[in-house]
């Protein structure tokens, strides 16, 4: 008897990442809004944790709006800088390289 999974997994994964990246352009708008560019560094520094590419296209979004922008060159600099210190943070726990 063979199983097949209901749920396609390459589906469900953009679904996961359309999500993400709704999240994290609504809360970059809003933290530039309210909290100027240290709500936008500050969003950076913790979308930047778990994934990349969502907050370089919602910064690349203000900024393309906003013209061009040291902070957020900053703030993608950041994101990535974060995203390596957590992922270097997992290997380390894990005990793998």
């Amino acid at each position: 008897m063979s199983f097949r999974s209901t749920i396609r997994w390459r589906s469900a994964w953009h679904c996961v990442f359309a999500v993400l990246l709704t999240l994290v352009a609504v809360l970059t708008a809003s933290a530039r809004e309210s909290f100027g560019d240290a709500g936008l560094l500050t969003v950076a520094s913790i979308a930047g944790l778990l994934d990349v590419n969502a907050i370089t296209l919602s910064v690349g979004r203000t900024a393309a709006a906003s013209g061009p922008d040291r902070i957020a060159a900053s703030a993608l600099v950041l994101a990535i800088l974060s995203n390596a210190a957590f992922k270097s943070g997992l290997c380390g726990l894990s005990g793998s390289v």
